[in-house]
């Protein structure tokens, strides 16, 4: 995040030029507070600003530049969900500043280099080399003396985005550009680096697309084949069909709406293999989802079905999408909206109600996360109280039946494994692992003990992610190679991961397989407040 700071005051050079006197001032006053590091003072001003001047693309940018570095002191701070919610405002800033002004050059380097800088779940490299682009072509077109640090900026940034899609050879070009204007600096050495670097990652020739896209440019052939991959499950494939759609004519509706659906189901299934090569798949796809929701929406306003749609996506996605407060606004709109159905009304009564649980759940955790010690901890400890889940038909016997409580509800779901070990600390087998430390591996650890322990053998038990309440396991009595294990006593283990706000709790439970009957219950932390394990003859 120090980058962000880095363009930030690069902006301030920039931003000299407003047309009237009093907006001068403004912007003046912000400048000093944001090299002060007076963000919030300065962020209040900026908003207070836009009252008057609300079609400035000068005051949106300098807006985006101070919440993308008021976003940098949460992250350091370890204010997660702070961070989030000012990266998707300064985005959201930046993004107004250039429909108000398309050639507004300090909006587009911004967007850029933020976009590079802020970690890939936002799903902002794509957009953000866009942005890049865009700013290249504006100095290029500029006499080749001015504004020689904003282009050698460019040329590097856009260098990198380059590399992140893989587009080798047109990040050579730029990276070979910006020697050729200047072979000393931060800049330079960079490009000399990255050029090194990239000879040893590509193979000579862009790296082809797991997914072709269709040669055809018939609309109606490319949505019969959509269809028909989407029909058969093929999701990637349908979605290369309807994003060419797309690209053809930005206003097809039945392509967009086909466009959504897709996205929406590839949405709906667990964690899979495509996890391990690319930890951000799904993160990928919740910012695609809510993107092509809203392009729905604008090109179909009149679908009410769809516009619920996008409104209930912006409340259920990741904390880290960041369209809670959007969901929100179009749920109270349609609210209002008498000339809608009673049952209608209800269940937008429904999902803002839990609209406002969530964001209620996001105070607690960060009371949490400032102390979890606190009277105000213990509170909500308290109030999480128990509720339970377990295996839904008889279990055969003998059997060991695991239960454990997670006493604390994050953003989202904790990452949380339950596995075997014997009296010597071998593994045995694992009974439950998260879908998504099951299926990342050892590519993003976020369950070392259990890695460490089974060398991420999951045994098949890779499941949906669970959250707070009471969960009931059962192990058959097997290894993870099925046969069956002698006599004698286990080791329970459980280790359970939260995040954002970095919580974790592990623990063990000993327990005697054998002749009889045994049961355990045990008391360990706020987080695993309560343990029962039970060996069942």
């Amino acid at each position: 995040m120090k980058m962000i700071i880095h363009v930030v005051s690069f902006c301030i050079l920039f931003l000299n030029t407003a047309g009237a006197e009093t907006l001068d001032e403004c912007m003046i006053r912000v400048d000093k507070l944001i090299q002060e590091n007076e963000l919030n003072q300065a962020v209040e001003i900026i908003e207070k600003c836009l009252v008057d001047y609300p079609n400035s693309s000068v005051v949106y940018t300098k807006l985006g530049s101070a919440l993308g570095r008021k976003s940098g002191q949460d992250f350091e701070s370890g204010n997660m969900t702070e961070a989030v919610k000012n990266i998707n405002r300064s985005f959201e800033a930046l993004d107004k500043a250039v429909m108000l002004d398309s050639e507004n050059l300090e909006a587009r380097i911004t967007y850029g280099v933020m976009g590079l800088e802020v970690p890939e779940f936002f799903g902002k490299v794509k957009p953000a080399v866009q942005h890049l682009e865009a700013a290249r072509k504006m100095l290029e077109a500029q006499p080749t003396d001015a504004n020689l640090d904003s282009r050698l900026m460019v040329y590097h940034y856009l260098g990198e985005g380059y590399k992140r899609q893989e587009r080798f050879r047109e990040a050579e070009i730029v990276w070979k550009i910006l020697l050729s204007i200047t072979d000393q600096g931060e800049y330079a050495d960079a490009a000399k680096k990255a050029l090194s670097e990239i000879k040893s990652m590509k193979s000579g020739d862009e790296k082809e697309s797991t997914v072709p896209v269709p040669e055809t440019n018939d609309i109606e052939t490319l949505i019969s084949k959509g269809k028909s991959y989407l029909n058969a499950g093929k999701y990637p494939e349908a979605r290369a069909c309807f994003e060419k759609v797309m690209a053809i004519d930005e206003k097809n509706v039945e392509g967009q709406l086909l466009l959504i659906q897709t996205l929406s189901m590839d949405a709906d299934r667990d964690y899979d293999e495509r996890i391990y090569d690319d930890q951000d798949t799904r993160t990928h796809l919740a910012f695609d989802v809510v993107r092509e929701m809203a392009k729905g929406v604008a090109l179909d306003p009149e679908n009410v079905q769809l516009k619920l749609q996008y409104a209930m996506t912006c409340l259920y996605m990741p904390f880290f999408v960041g369209k809670m407060d959007e969901g929100i606004r179009i749920l109270e709109e349609m609210g209002n909206d008498k000339s809608l159905s009673d049952s209608l009304h209800q269940e937008i009564m429904f999902h803002l109600g839990f609209a406002h649980m969530r964001k209620s759940s996001a105070y607690w955790a960060k009371l949490v996360q400032n102390d979890q010690e606190s009277e105000g901890a213990q509170q909500v400890y308290e109030y999480y109280g128990l509720r339970s889940y377990g295996p839904d038909n008889p279990c055969e016997k003998p059997h060991v039946e695991i239960s454990l409580h997670l006493g604390f509800m994050d953003e989202l779901a904790p990452q949380t494994a339950v596995w075997i070990e014997d009296g010597e600390g071998n593994f045995v087998k694992t009974v439950y692992v998260s879908g998504f430390a099951g299926h990342a591996k050892e590519k993003q650890v976020t369950l070392r003990k259990w890695g460490e322990s089974t060398n991420f053998e999951t045994d098949g038990t890779t499941g949906a992610s669970i959250d707070w309440g009471t969960h009931t396991f059962i192990w058959d009595l097997t290894r993870h190679d099925g046969k069956k294990v002698k006599k004698g006593t286990y080791k329970v283990r459980m280790e359970v991961s939260w995040w954002p706000t970095f919580r974790y709790a592990l623990a063990d439970v000993d327990v005697k397989v054998g002749k009889k009957s045994q049961k355990i219950v045990t008391k360990k932390d706020p987080f695993l407040p309560l343990i029962k394990v039970k060996y069942v003859k």
